[in-house]
């Protein structure tokens, strides 16, 4: 996997919030509440505007259902609420949609535009959530709504601390032999039904956004706040077994799991080629021990299920 791209810039504008997520250090014309304030800074990272932004990129060379690059730049497209222009891992330009709420845009900015914005880092985003379980960090992936959230929040009310929700961040530093976690920020997004399984009442959180019953439970003391080296990953499915089922992953197995996780994989190819996408699948395959949960349709509490996943966790 290559290594994090050195792209920190000198601060000419002072903006107005500055945050920390991803390992990163953000500075934004507007507020971004689920991301840590950090003290201002001299430098940061990454810089979000507003301002305008073209329909279409020119010389795109991949175009999606809401994104396009022309390898040095991206724009991601959400029909009523906002074109996004990514540059060079530094800067973001967020156009909004005249009846956008900044709650919808937060949800589309910190999901798949700041996985864009993380392809351009050389990072490797999975879609995913991160734990550490008694110091081992795990990673939990899967399809859409497997339960990867629902797990994650299980596991912090029975003590284990949160790295990521919704999108995995993996990294090479130098001064580590070994792939990290990059934490993202304190937030789980959940749903109703699951909140009520763990003991939490629903009303009481805020919802995601206008119009969702999804809500969103902030993190304060479970939540890792510094990178740490990746052990275990987990891929969570749904069957129509009768209990939970535990398959151990072999190297070829594991290289594909972790293939088929990566986040916007259309657009990493377009940016960091086919090349470093095999070489960091590769060699994060290599480094993990990974299994696959199969937990039922019905008749499994979230509870239950946390527990089984720290049993894989300590053999």
């Amino acid at each position: 996997m290559s290594r994090m791209r050195s792209t920190s810039h000198m601060v000419e504008t002072m903006y107005k919030y500055q945050y920390s997520a991803f390992g990163l250090n953000i500075g934004t014309e507007f507020p971004l509440p689920e991301l840590p304030l950090v003290e201002t800074s001299e430098h940061i990272d990454v810089s979000i505007s507003l301002g305008q932004v073209p329909h279409t990129l020119a010389d795109a060379v991949s175009v999606g259902t809401c994104f396009q690059t022309d390898g040095e730049r991206f724009l991601f497209c959400m029909e009523g609420v906002a074109r996004i222009l990514g540059e060079q891992g530094q800067h973001l330009t967020v156009d909004l949609e005249p009846d956008t709420t900044w709650s919808t845009l937060r949800l589309f900015l910190l999901g798949p535009v700041a996985a864009g914005l993380l392809l351009q880092r050389g990072y490797l985003p999975l879609n995913g959530s991160c734990i550490c379980i008694n110091g081992k960090v795990v990673i939990l992936t899967g399809f859409r709504d497997a339960g990867k959230s629902s797990v994650a929040a299980a596991l912090s009310l029975k003590g284990h601390s949160v790295l990521a929700d919704d999108l995995v961040v993996i990294y090479s530093d130098k001064k580590s032999e070994y792939l990290q976690v990059v934490p993202s920020y304190p937030r789980l997004k959940l749903w109703p039904e699951v909140l009520q399984q763990l003991g939490i009442q629903p009303d009481s959180l805020p919802a995601m956004r206008p119009g969702s019953s999804k809500r969103s439970l902030m993190l304060e003391r479970a939540f890792v706040r510094k990178p740490l080296p990746v052990e275990v990953a987990i891929d969570i499915q749904l069957g129509a077994a009768s209990e939970i089922e535990i398959e151990p992953l072999n190297g070829l197995q594991k290289f594909r799991g972790i293939c088929a996780r990566i986040s916007n994989e259309a657009l990493y190819l377009a940016i960091n080629g086919q090349q470093q996408l095999l070489g960091s699948c590769a060699a994060l395959a290599k480094q993990i021990n990974m299994y696959r949960a199969t937990r039922p349709f019905n008749g499994v509490s979230v509870a239950s299920f946390a527990d089984e996943i720290e049993r894989i966790v300590h053999g």
